[in-house]
């Protein structure tokens, strides 16, 4: 079960300086496989082949798949994930259209509530403003704090009680949301 970050909307800690966010590479992906089994409770091992699966679809030149991370003091301690997924192809999957999906943003518990996160999304959303003019996301009801994060940026509730295959969703499934990126 994911250990989303405690939510204490007003907890700060101090804001870094000098985090590079940057495209994902090959060679990081040892490190987010640390990062997301932490997040997960598994073992870096288990995790690690689908974390290169993400890689490798990704590189060199990403068209349906974005992976980025955030380097601290030369070392990677965040990551997000962006895909164009078809949802309407696959099983399970209830109430989502196709389209582009942020996916996957794990911070190192060490380094949270310091804007990292919200690095990443910007980042993101910047990436696929290239490409796309909307912009979705699913998240667990318990995930309060992605919730105002992206909330924060702009994104709206756009239906309850989403499901996805290997989601852990309470019983009353997840939330979608919605971000209308300005006109190309």
């Amino acid at each position: 079960m994911a250990s989303f970050a405690q939510y204490e909307p007003d907890a700060r800690g101090e804001p870094l300086d000098g985090v590079l966010i940057r495209d994902g590479d090959i060679r990081d992906v040892h490190r987010v496989a640390e990062i997301y089994s932490e997040r997960e409770g598994d073992s870096t091992a288990r995790v690690e082949p689908f974390v290169a699966k993400e890689f490798e679809t990704h590189a060199p030149a990403w068209k349906e798949r974005y992976v980025c991370v955030a380097v601290i003091h030369g070392r990677v301690e965040a990551y997000g994930r962006a895909g164009y997924l078809r949802m309407t192809e696959r099983a399970g999957v209830e109430g989502m259209p196709d389209g582009w999906y942020l996916s996957g943003l794990v911070v190192d518990s060490a380094f949270r509530r310091r804007g990292i996160g919200r690095q990443l999304v910007e980042h993101r959303l910047r990436r696929l403003a290239a490409v796309t003019d909307q912009v979705r996301y699913f998240v667990s009801d318990e995930n309060r704090p992605s919730i105002r994060l992206h909330q924060d940026l702009g994104f709206i509730e756009e239906r309850r009680r989403v499901s996805f295959p290997r989601t852990d969703f309470d019983p009353r499934g997840g939330t979608l949301f919605l971000l209308n990126l300005p006109k190309r």
